[in-house]
């Protein structure tokens, strides 16, 4: 339990005993009485809401094998196997396994470990998958994921660089950092694409602060920093605050919500105009440098997606067609294999990709990248 909370308890029973004390004292006792009417409502509202409505904390490795960094928001700090577990508090186990993490294959200026693939020798094309927690495997085994499926279906090398929480511009700033400069004639790279990656990009939740911040510069982009030193989410100080110091999780959690509905609501065409320059700016290197670039669309048409128009399934579809068509690239939809309603595709009770899934999508790359 935490401090604040166990201290509106405190002040709970205090306010109470000295209303009965002070008794005699009629106005003073009725409105110590009211207080304590009105924070013992709001208490019982809390542990109501921590019992029955609000979804049961989950307990993940996933922070500590990350740490701090300043040109990417965060990256690996450790390489080897690593445990990986999900937990619901006091009850079941999401997954229990172990993720394989290597050190950098591209010495240059900047090193960014990243999760075990597939690699054939023998063969001098290769595959890189960027992305999120969705390219990278979250709760599967190395051998399970995307990449190593594939590698293992096509005999081409599968480079995994996909990174759990990763938006737009985290996937363009580790092109620019590893690949930008590379001779990629024997390269196609695919990036699993989901359009919550475009509201990331845009700095809209707390947990992903600390990308990278582009400025629009003509048609160039201009690394300014970590995002949190340029951009301020709305709504977090007045749901602290408001909360008591964060003690009615009822009443932070529901302003956080509506706070985010409200600035993903407000997202305009010019606001994304920045990401799409981004995966075209890619493109367009990509196609340069002798690459190929295949978009991997994650098109689910979520409900979040029909809270802004310019962030409608077609609308984004459309547009990052429209990027990377110039430059050769290809947009795959998963929806032409993948059933987003059936929950074998999915690890139950976490949401990501099941071993199936990703067998299906390998699949169906090897057909569309021949």
């Amino acid at each position: 339990m935490e401090k604040p909370l166990i201290f509106l308890i405190l002040l709970l029973v205090i306010q109470g005993y000295f209303a009965y004390r002070l008794r005699a004292r009629a106005k003073i006792s009725r409105l110590l009485f009211l207080f304590s009417a009105t924070l013992f409502f709001l208490l019982i509202i809390e542990f109501g809401y921590r019992l029955f409505f609000r979804t049961k904390k989950i307990n993940s490795t996933i922070n500590s094998y990350f740490r701090y960094d300043s040109l990417m928001g965060y990256k690996f700090k450790d390489t080897g196997k690593l445990k990986a577990v999900e937990y619901f508090s006091g009850g079941d186990t999401i997954y229990n396994t172990f993720y394989t993490v290597l050190n950098d294959t591209i010495h240059n200026q900047y090193n960014y470990p990243f999760r075990k693939g597939y690699r054939n020798d023998s063969n001098r094309r290769e595959t890189v998958f960027l992305g999120c927690s969705v390219t990278m495997g979250e709760c599967l085994p190395d051998e399970e994921t995307l990449p190593c499926q594939y590698g293992k279906l096509s005999g081409i090398s599968a480079v995994n660089r996909g990174c759990n929480g990763f938006g737009v511009h985290q996937v363009y700033q580790l092109f620019k950092f590893k690949y930008a400069n590379q001779d990629n004639r024997n390269r196609v790279f695919v990036y699993t694409f989901l359009l919550d990656h475009l509201i990331r990009a845009n700095g809209l939740y707390t947990w992903n602060m600390a990308g990278p911040y582009f400025e629009v510069s003509g048609d160039s982009l201009v690394f300014k920093g970590p995002s949190f030193q340029f951009h301020k989410i709305k709504g977090l100080s007045l749901a602290y605050y408001a909360s008591f110091f964060g003690a009615f999780t009822f009443i932070r959690n529901n302003i956080e919500k509506i706070a985010l509905d409200w600035s993903i609501r407000k997202l305009s065409a010019k606001d994304l105009s920045r990401e799409y320059l981004m995966i075209k700016k890619m493109a367009e290197r990509i196609n340069a440098t002798g690459g190929r670039l295949v978009i991997l669309n994650w098109d689910s048409n979520a409900t979040r997606n029909k809270i802004s128009e310019v962030l409608s399934q077609d609308s984004v579809t459309n547009c990052i067609s429209n990027a990377i068509r110039p430059s050769g690239g290809k947009v795959l939809p998963v929806s032409a294999v993948i059933n987003f309603s059936d929950k074998k595709y999915f690890v139950p009770k976490d949401g990501h990709p099941s071993a199936l899934a990703y067998s299906v999508l390998a699949d169906y790359l090897v057909r569309n990248l021949q």
